[in-house]
């Protein structure tokens, strides 16, 4: 999937999004290596809070200047939606085609039983 990665900081009163900076694929290994817990989602997905002393680490290699107390700050992700879309697309096509497999051999009169059967309850809860 094509994503990519942000230091953010929100406000600490209102949680706003206060100040973000674009974090280069090849800093990558770096952030990994500063948070123990990327070990469990190495592709970063997951945000993930920083302390004050990994946000000066942080914003040392990326050649920034904050001040790491004005922010709770987070490594973030972002996926590109075109990309989540089209494999959200993928995921209804092939459970669809496995649907249609399952009831190869159900007569239609029983599929559209079950449909009905189904509407019903869906309007009536």
């Amino acid at each position: 999937m094509t994503v990519a990665y942000h230091l953010r900081g929100y406000d600490k009163t209102t949680e706003l999004v206060g100040v973000e900076f674009d974090i280069p694929m090849t800093m990558l290994p770096f952030v990994r290596d500063l948070l123990p817990e990327a070990s469990a989602d190495p592709d970063l997905i997951e945000p993930h809070e920083l302390v004050s002393d990994q946000v000066a680490r942080l914003a040392h290699e990326l050649g920034i200047g904050i001040d790491p107390d004005a922010f709770d700050f987070y490594i973030g992700a972002d996926e590109d939606w075109r990309v989540v879309e089209a494999a959200k697309a993928r995921i209804l096509e092939l459970e669809a085609d496995n649907a249609k497999q399952q009831n190869t051999g159900v007569c239609p009169e029983a599929i559209a039983d079950a449909v009905d059967a189904a509407l019903a309850w869906a309007r009536h809860p």
